[in-house]
């Protein structure tokens, strides 16, 4: 089947994202280390109570912007100083605002453009990216987040290589994707070229709930690849029709979606 347009998520999916908020998070705990004199729960507790704190904060609303956290750059450096003010709660220390705030700079690491050099691309997908580029498919860029933050990512990556159509969203939605179906067929009307359907389009991404489910409701193809980095992210695949079912692939890494496309395509 000819897919015009392959649109690729980008955290966890061209990138392992979760690393560049790994090293804040120990320097979060070493800092902690270092104010309570020793005196700190495990790493483990400390990470419980980071994530259940930044999993909440995505629903409350950001004092900054009066809007939902969400996946907004403050969530992550607001979780750390969330965290500290618990941790003060519980009986390890008094609360320091000044502490609270340099625990928010440790977060904003997480954002660091030489994180992101360091990281790089996912194993295998600058040669899937090479591949399909030669095949012809336009290849498509749709990242959900903070649109500063992702912006950072995608010039640190030099993902323009290969994706001339880039959308930053806020939640990825049957309508989002159909928007962005809407604004390639505007493209093509203008380039004089065949327009693009969403029958001809195919997902790539690592989040049933955000990339994979709402692609295939609508009629879309998709390639999972499961990376259940986030809590946030942990849904099952759950029932799916017969029909969309026959729309869907299940790879374990991004490496295999070369020789897939090669045996079935």
């Amino acid at each position: 089947k000819e897919f015009r347009n392959i649109e690729f998520d980008l955290d966890d999916t061209l990138m392992k994202n979760a690393f560049t908020y790994n090293q804040p998070f120990i320097d979060f705990v070493g800092y902690l280390t270092e104010i309570f004199d020793y005196r700190v729960p495990s790493i483990g507790t400390i990470a419980v109570y980071q994530q259940d704190i930044d999993l909440a904060l995505g629903k409350e609303i950001n004092p900054r912007t009066g809007k939902q956290y969400a996946f907004c750059k403050n969530r992550f450096p607001d979780s750390l100083a969330d965290t500290y003010r618990t941790l003060c709660e519980n009986g390890f220390g008094e609360y320091d605002g000044a502490v609270a705030e340099h625990c928010r700079e440790i977060g904003m690491r997480a954002f660091d453009v030489e994180n992101y050099h360091k990281v790089g691309l996912s194993p295998g997908a600058e040669d899937l990216l090479n591949f399909l580029q030669k095949q012809g498919h336009r290849l498509v860029l749709v990242t959900k987040g903070d649109e500063w933050v992702q912006n950072r990512k995608i010039e640190a990556l030099n993902l323009h290589r290969w994706f001339s159509d880039i959308y930053i969203v806020e939640h990825k939605t049957p309508k989002a994707y159909l928007d962005i179906i809407t604004s390639l067929q505007a493209r093509d009307r203008r380039a004089h070229r065949k327009q693009c359907e969403v029958a001809s389009t195919l997902v790539v991404g690592n989040s049933f709930s955000s990339d994979i489910k709402p692609a295939l409701e609508i009629g879309m193809h998709a390639i999972f690849i499961p990376c259940p980095t986030w809590k946030a992210e942990r849904t099952e695949v759950g029932k799916l029709t017969k029909d969309e079912k026959s729309r869907l692939e299940v790879k374990k890494n991004i490496s295999e979606i070369i020789p897939w496309y090669q045996a079935v395509l």
